[in-house]
């Protein structure tokens, strides 16, 4: 099955691999990349001591272009929203990791369970969150009701790709994907305001959309929601197993 992938890289590379494994035959057209700015993590690191929470591996790639010399905050906790970027910490070099269910608002229920746990005589004064924008509020909306103090540090901005339309044309209607993987409502968004496809909506008329969440497939217009299907979980083993169900 040819299968669209829209992630900024290196993630595009890296699912473009596991669906060869799987069988596949990925079209890798990346919308989106992002802009660091490890200054501005770095000075929030220094500026903190509680523990970190990351809702993405994008943050952690943030942390990698600190200097290993200005690297003292690896020993503090590390909250990472789901197994890949726990993983992701333990390579970079974080001691004491803790994972969430891999979305942002799982994270923070966890972080708010470990508060509770401990009758808040640990909490931190302050947990630094190294976020990108956009984003979803689902990660502050629940850390702010249960009044966990957070610094809300801005590391990274996902900016929009627009591909020229010969790279459209040969990723959109010459190869015709599929399937899509559709990660977010904001990767869902960025695909369908393609120049090419306002031109040619029939283009993934007959496409499989193969959605993170239901919040994801509600992005996705009426003639497009008829053909998804969406992970029982958010992750993207899960998401990948709905090439095959």
């Amino acid at each position: 099955m040819r299968v669209l992938v829209t992630r900024a890289e290196p993630n595009a590379t890296r699912t473009a691999m596991k669906l060869r494994e799987m069988g596949h035959e990925p079209v890798v057209l990346p919308l989106s990349q992002a802009i660091r700015a490890a200054g501005t993590a770095a000075s929030a690191l220094q500026n903190t001591s509680g523990p970190i929470a990351v809702t993405s591996a994008e943050a952690l790639r943030v942390l990698c272009e600190i200097a290993p010399a200005d690297r003292s905050w690896m020993s503090r906790v590390l909250y990472a929203v789901g197994p890949a970027t726990a993983k992701a910490a333990t390579e970079l070099g974080f001691h004491t990791v803790f994972t969430g269910e891999g979305n942002a608002a799982s994270l923070a229920e966890r972080i708010v369970a470990d508060v509770s746990a401990r009758n808040r005589q640990a909490a931190p004064s302050h947990l630094l969150y190294l976020a990108g924008t956009p984003r979803t509020e689902g990660f502050e909306a629940v850390i702010a009701k249960a009044g966990i103090p957070v610094e809300i540090c801005e590391c990274y901005r996902m900016t929009a790709v627009v591909p020229d339309l010969a790279t459209q044309q040969l990723s959109l209607i010459t190869q015709s994907p599929q399937a899509v993987l559709c990660y977010s409502s904001e990767s869902v968004r960025r695909l369908l305001q393609l120049p090419l496809l306002c031109e040619r909506q029939e283009a993934l008329a007959q496409a499989l959309f193969c959605c993170m969440s239901d919040t994801v497939a509600s992005t996705l217009p009426p003639r497009f929601r008829s053909h998804a299907r969406i992970a029982s979980t958010t992750s993207e083993t899960e998401l990948l197993t709905l090439l095959s169900g």
